[in-house]
């Protein structure tokens, strides 16, 4: 497998320069390091070098990743063994940080435990979490489609008292656990799964923006996308998770999409529109709720923001706090049934 990865997607093995597609990219070989300076987009940036910093322990890494894949993916057999390596071998890159791309071991390995974690398992049924004011919450854990940047997603949905069911945002996340048993939740998107909430909800969730001024910055949010975070942290906060990290920025689809438009700069503002969103909604969570706080920013150590949970968290904001400990509860209720069940 490794062979294939080598020669068929990134290097080839003792050869200086590697055609893809009409583009070049370069190798340089230090054993037992390797830099690939990746294909050049457009013609107008470079996306980040990949560094392999030992080629037998990436082997081993990669050759665990795999694995793990072959296991998730209920269509792989519908595809061919080159079809299946090329495929996921080249996707994964979409879902690197330029820190990812100096650290692809560490890379791997990340991904690797995102697939097999268990985590939010309870919610592989969709799950009642309660009532919020006078609709009822639903929690569901799904595998998320290939190409997403992670391969689970929280999704969340409102049942109307009147039987009218709306889709509320998804959040695309991942769980690390370090040796020490210690969880880390990566979130990587928020995502809208219907074009927009009905003016009913959004009427009934008007006090979810009551609590902003002075916020400078932070500004305004859709209220569905604060409802599906604050359910989330409850979750997070239950499942016993202190560290939450969200995704800066992704090189390989910001280039890809620069070479669909064609546009530098409106790609440009494409992304800083995304991204911005994502980071001011969460930095809109750590403004509302005690405990939750910064420890740092994007690119003071990595691609991510760093937050912690530092315990139980509270809000004068009466509905982000009903949102909240409905993911608390749902969780503890859910995690308590599979332990009776298991008895």
């Amino acid at each position: 497998m490794n062979e294939f990865f080598y020669a068929n997607l990134f290097i080839k093995q003792m050869q200086k320069f590697l055609k893809v597609e009409g583009r070049v990219a370069e190798v340089w070989y230090d054993y037992p390091k390797v830099v690939i300076n990746p294909l050049l987009f457009g013609g107008m940036n470079e996306a980040p070098s990949i560094m392999i910093h030992d080629i037998e322990y990436f082997d081993k890494i990669l050759d665990e990743y795999w694995s793990v894949i072959q296991k998730i993916d209920i269509d792989f057999t519908k595809m061919n063994e080159n079809h299946q390596l090329k495929y996921y071998l080249s996707n994964i890159w979409r879902n690197a940080t330029n820190y990812d791309y100096n650290r692809p071991e560490e890379f791997f390995m990340r991904m690797t435990s995102f697939i097999e974690d268990r985590t939010f398992q309870e919610f592989d049924d969709e799950v009642l979490a309660g009532s919020f004011i006078e609709d009822n919450i639903f929690i569901m854990r799904k595998q998320a489609k290939r190409g997403f940047e992670t391969p689970y997603e929280l999704s969340f949905s409102v049942l109307t008292k009147d039987s009218f069911r709306e889709e509320l945002p998804v959040l695309r996340y991942g769980i690390l656990e370090d040796e020490t048993g210690r969880k880390k939740a990566y979130l990587y998107a928020i995502q809208n799964e219907q074009d927009r909430i009905s003016k009913e909800l959004e009427q009934k969730w008007k006090d979810m923006n009551a609590t902003i001024s002075g916020m400078e910055n932070r500004g305004v949010h859709s209220r569905a996308f604060l409802l599906s975070i604050a359910i989330s942290l409850g979750l997070f906060q239950a499942a016993g998770i202190e560290e939450i990290l969200v995704n800066d920025f992704h090189p390989s689809r910001f280039y890809s999409l620069n070479k669909y438009l064609d546009d530098y700069e409106h790609t440009s503002r494409i992304q800083h529109t995304i991204t911005n969103k994502f980071l001011k909604t969460m930095l809109r969570m750590e403004y509302e709720f005690s405990n939750l706080s910064v420890v740092s920013y994007p690119n003071d150590i990595d691609n991510f923001l760093h937050m912690r949970i530092g315990g139980d968290l509270t809000t004068e904001n009466l509905l982000l706090q009903e949102a909240y400990q409905l993911g608390c509860t749902s969780y503890k209720n859910n995690t308590d049934k599979k332990l009776v069940i298991k008895k």
